[in-house]
């Protein structure tokens, strides 16, 4: 069964019919409208780049188009592309937020769109209003519309991939809708990753429809579909998958977050996928902060089982072909996930979010129809009205504190860059805040950091710290060191930091402070703090002053203007001072 039963011709042009129909539109037109604004809105608060932003950021900033085509720094990876696009408006703009994360965004608003159409072909208008709504608020894509990161990108091309696959099965003897499938997939494939788990589950739909079988036509450009698509997802396989599947890095960072069948805990690692999912793509995080974590759970196994209906009434009406559309980009995951190729990580998941949203549009449309047909649509409202309350306070979070979900280093960055232009002193940058550091004080348009394969940041200290002379033992900015604390996905923190790295960065920084430096943290690891502030003791240091938290300035405020505190407990800067300083030639150490 390759589309649902069509209405007679009477039906469907019927005035009364043909009325709701327009009702329907506008409402997904204002839907469409609410989650374009709601995204512009957080695109224009101009957040700074968070830890992970900062680290693909300098990638694409300070690479050429060549250069993003092999292995990225920063033990970062991203489609080719999205990678092309990135650098193409960067340079068009500016290497600034605002560049980096208008391709992200305008996915984001496109996205809500495309899941309207498709799930609209899917199965009826109304399920495409619901599921369209169900996207346009989801906290999940509503934040990654704002990312400089492919997770936006990947859910379109999920999406989209899906829609053009159901523009085949509704009429497969057209080689124009094969040409947009096959073609379209191969370019999908270098934008998005996930595309290889949506593929093969778009080419398996096809091949279970009989019709498709049927023809040597639909059976000859399936076939071209394979060839194509085999070829084109080697090209980022072997270039770019291979190696971040095998780096060092990552997989410690992800070792407890990959899926493995025959240990016991298999089915807790799905329902936590799921739970992370769920909450993230339907509920958000901080509309569920003050309430229990039971009534979170009982909502997510709610929606589990509004899903679970959708996925059986897709089957039901629109046969095993549009079922396996819906729930093949899933079980292939998982299947990577099981060779350690894909981790259980919900922001790797985005790509799933408009899958899920259409099928718990399709359960709660068929659970409303069970329950009473003539008022079906309100209901199924009312339903989508209620699952979406707590989106809308998600969002509503987001709108009057924009900054506090991701650290908002920028203007600190400026403060300290300030200081250290009228006193000398010199700056330590803990691992964690190099990436945004070296973003915020590169001049990009001049002055591009050499990007080596190992790390970016290294330029940090190499134009600012390299022995030019005593003249220069000041206004040095330094990289600072790993400590031996370790930290992955799912586990946390293992390990604290050791006393010999806490000393010898503390001599280096002292070596170069004249008499003072600021140490800047950001996500410290546990017991970094501590080590640090035991050997700031030890080597004859004191605190003169801190700053805790991120400084924003106020609308059109000056340079000049005094920042404000806001909230950023992952973010702090101490002012340090030596009773007698060194000078560079006594570290030891560097």
């Amino acid at each position: 069964m390759s589309a649902a039963v069509a209405p007679t011709t009477a039906e469907q042009f019927s005035p009364e019919r043909g009325a709701r129909a327009a009702r329907i539109a506008r409402g997904a037109m204002v839907v469409i409208l609410v989650g374009a604004a709601l995204r512009l809105a957080a695109y224009f608060t101009v957040r700074s780049l968070w830890l992970d932003e900062a680290m693909l950021a300098n990638n694409i900033v300070g690479r050429t188009f060549v250069a993003l085509l092999g292995p990225l720094g920063e033990n970062q990876s991203a489609p080719w592309l999205f990678l092309f696009g990135e650098r193409a408006v960067t340079i068009a703009v500016g290497p600034n937020e605002l560049a980096l994360r208008l391709l992200p965004l305008v996915a984001g608003i496109m996205l809500p769109w495309v899941v309207w159409l498709t799930a609209t072909k899917l199965a009826d208008r109304e399920t495409g209003l619901i599921a369209a709504s169900f996207a346009a608020l989801s906290p999940l894509l509503l934040y990654y519309s704002n990312e400089v990161k492919p997770y936006s990108t990947d859910a379109l091309v999920s999406a989209a991939l899906v829609f053009a696959t159901l523009r085949v099965l509704e009429n497969d003897e057209d080689r124009r809708r094969w040409h947009v499938l096959v073609f379209g997939g191969a370019v999908a494939l270098l934008a998005s990753f996930p595309a290889a788990f949506v593929l093969p589950a778009c080419w398996g739909a096809l091949l279970t429809t009989p019709n498709v079988r049927r023809r040597p036509r639909a059976r000859g450009m399936l076939s071209l579909a394979a060839i194509v698509w085999v070829l084109m997802l080697a090209l980022p396989y072997v270039f770019v998958i291979r190696r971040a599947a095998s780096d060092a890095f990552l997989t410690t960072y992800f070792s407890d977050r990959f899926f493995v069948p025959w240990r016991a805990g298999a089915l807790t690692a799905l329902w936590g996928l799921w739970y992370d999912v769920c909450v993230e793509a339907f509920l958000g995080h901080d509309a569920l902060a003050s309430i229990p974590n039971a009534v979170s759970v009982v909502l997510s196994a709610t929606i589990l089982a509004v899903c679970s209906v959708g996925l059986w009434e897709t089957w039901r009406r629109r046969g095993a072909a549009c079922a396996l559309l819906m729930i093949g980009p899933v079980a292939i995951a998982l299947v990577a996930s099981t060779l350690r190729v894909y981790p259980l990580t919900a922001r790797l998941w985005t790509y799933t979010a408009p899958l899920w949203a259409m099928l718990a549009a399709a359960g709660l449309r068929s659970i409303a129809t069970r329950v009473r047909r003539d008022v079906s649509l309100s209901m199924s409202l009312a339903a989508t009205a209620g699952l979406l309350s707590a989106a809308c306070v998600d969002a509503g979070v987001g709108l009057t504190d924009p900054h506090f979900r991701r650290a908002h280093m920028r203007p600190l960055i400026r403060l300290l860059e300030e200081e250290q232009r009228s006193t000398g002193d010199a700056i330590y940058v803990m691992p964690r805040a190099a990436p945004q550091w070296l973003f915020y004080t590169t001049a990009w348009g001049t002055s591009p950091a050499p990007i080596p394969l190992d790390s970016a940041s290294r330029w940090i200290e190499q134009r600012t710290c390299a022995p030019r002379g005593p003249q220069h033992a000041t206004a040095c900015q330094m990289l600072g060191a790993y400590s031996s604390v370790m930290y992955t996905e799912a586990g946390g923190f293992a390990g604290t930091a050791d006393s010999s790295w806490a000393d010898r960065e503390m001599l280096r920084l002292r070596a170069a402070s004249a008499p003072c430096g600021w140490v800047v943290m950001h996500m410290a690891y546990a017991g970094e703090p501590v080590a640090l502030a035991r050997a700031v003791a030890a080597h004859g240091g004191y605190v003169q002053n801190a700053i805790e938290g991120v400084f924003t300035l106020p609308p059109l405020a000056s340079r000049a203007e005094r920042m404000q505190p806001s909230r950023d407990p992952a973010t702090r800067a101490f002012r340090i001072c030596f009773d007698r300083p060194r000078t560079l030639g006594e570290s030891s150490t560097r």
